[in-house]
């Protein structure tokens, strides 16, 4: 038996017109969902990559353990499990989030994540390094040279979708039998940029340039146009499509070689992305539907076509993975199985939601975050946190004191509350208000203290997991020392 997983980086439910989207964005995902399990209500634990991926693949909540966004001794990754009952398994992307730096490797016969011959190895990249290392950040040749490697990265900071279908597609044909392979589509995310091939070079530096004025200002209301976010839309859903074709050629080409027939898949989304439809653009801080509710299709032997509208939780795809390859989970899996739920058995999974993720008090006052990871978390009492972080590969012995805070949602089929240490916390009534227009945070206070009360024994929870100092520091050493063996 086999599985694929395919994770696409910013996909949005409400996007795919197999999920009610206006536009016939998505006809290759479509047909696979409507032989399979198609989930109305999945929501992701966060809005961006790094937490949202370590909460998929280890089944725990990203701030458990200090907040460490790598794969950690106490956390089991998904492919280490399938690797010790004898599957060959393969991953192919080019997130760097995704990286063997940050423990996504381990597990992996085959691991590609597109970092040997992308753009992090350009000429541009390798000299910002070095004058950075002789002259400093504040240097006019160092800012010259980051300019210039900003370019490189905007233009193309990505795998295509094309390129990786075929890299999968190569290793399938090596591996057909008891096989897992991962694989994640970077296209849907920003910058949204035609193929090369369909526009001219006028027109694509037109787009680069909106693509830019939307990420620089993508916190500041106002700053995209009407008419400039539609066609951002435009262009997010072309992208979608396109990302779906090559999906399609990865379906037909198990189809034609018989793999399919014993083969569970799995379509998802880290997270989605943001339109200005709370006044911001992009992903990573905010927990509305739009960023935390995600595709989720699920096919193979056994499973008949489907729509499933209970919410369901990303936290449940890890062991419903191994339940499917009939698998014992881990004991730190902190997810259930949503096989039983398929089957029509029983209600299963976490049917209360939670999405988490930090954030900087004040960007201006404080220095940019490090390029690692957030460490151990100790609290400073009013809502604040200390949190220790490590700075780059190269720079273990450097420590580096921050502040964040921390941002929870609670989702139910009706509520979702939102607690924010940082701002005002928030109440929605999903039923009456989708979009999430108007907090009834002073209107039902009965229902928020209820769900914040829940919010708070969560944090409870993830804060009793918390390693101590030399724990933690023995555990990056390790962790870092096993990335550069890669």
């Amino acid at each position: 038996m086999n599985l694929v997983l395919v994770t696409i980086d910013c996909l949005r439910a409400d996007h795919l017109s197999c999920l009610g989207y206006f536009k016939k964005t998505t006809p290759n995902l479509d047909y696979l969902a409507s032989g399979g399990a198609l989930f109305r209500q999945a929501i992701s634990v966060a809005p961006g990559t790094p937490f949202s991926f370590l909460a998929a693949f280890t089944s725990t909540y990203p701030l458990m353990y200090g907040g460490q966004l790598y794969v950690t001794n106490q956390r089991t990754a998904l492919a280490q499990v399938l690797k010790e009952h004898g599957y060959h398994t393969a991953a192919f992307h080019s997130n760097p989030w995704l990286s063997s730096h940050f423990g996504y490797h381990h597990g992996f016969d085959t691991f590609d994540d597109g970092m040997e011959k992308g753009q992090y190895k350009s000429l541009p990249g390798k000299g910002k390094g070095l004058v950075r290392s002789i002259l400093g950040t504040s240097s006019k040749l160092y800012k010259a040279l980051a300019s210039v490697y900003r370019s490189v990265i905007f233009v193309n900071p990505y795998v295509e979708a094309e390129a990786l279908t075929r890299k999968a597609i190569s290793w399938l044909r090596g591996n057909p039998n008891n096989s897992f392979l991962w694989m994640h589509y970077m296209d849907v995310h920003q910058p949204y940029l035609p193929r090369r091939r369909i526009i001219s070079l006028f027109e694509r530096h037109r787009l680069v340039r909106l693509n830019q004025k939307a990420q620089e200002g993508r916190h500041k209301p106002g700053n995209l146009s009407p008419e400039e976010v539609n066609e951002l839309v435009d262009l997010y859903d072309a992208e979608v499509s396109y990302t779906d074709e090559a999906i399609g050629r990865l379906l037909h080409m198990l189809k034609r070689s018989k793999i399919l027939d014993s083969t569970f898949v799995i379509i998802t989304a880290d997270h989605g992305q943001e339109f200005m439809e709370h006044g911001h653009y992009a992903h990573g801080l905010h927990l509305y539907d739009e960023l935390i509710r995600v595709p989720l299709i699920i096919t193979g032997p056994g499973l008949r076509g489907q729509v499933i509208g209970q919410q369901v939780s990303l936290l449940d795809l890890a062991p419903t993975i191994l339940d499917l390859l009939k698998i014992k989970k881990p004991e730190a899996f902190l997810g259930n199985s949503l096989l039983s739920l398929m089957k029509g058995k029983v209600k299963a999974g976490n049917s209360e939601a939670i999405s988490e993720t930090a954030y900087k008090r004040s960007r201006q006052d404080l220095k940019k975050p490090p390029s690692a990871t957030i460490a151990r978390r100790i609290p400073m009492g009013k809502g604040k946190w200390k949190y220790i972080c490590i700075e780059g590969v190269n720079s273990i012995k450097k420590a580096q004191l921050d502040i964040l805070l921390r941002k929870i949602s609670l989702r139910t089929d009706r509520w979702k509350y939102i607690y924010d240490e940082g701002k005002q916390d928030e109440l929605y009534c999903l039923e009456d208000d989708p979009k999430e227009t108007q907090s009834m945070i002073s209107i039902k206070p009965k229902i928020a203290t209820e769900l914040r009360n829940k919010i708070m024994a969560h944090i409870e929870f993830e804060d009793k997991s918390i390693p101590s100092e030399e724990e933690r520091i023995k555990a990056r050493i390790k962790q870092l020392k096993g990335s550069r063996r890669t």
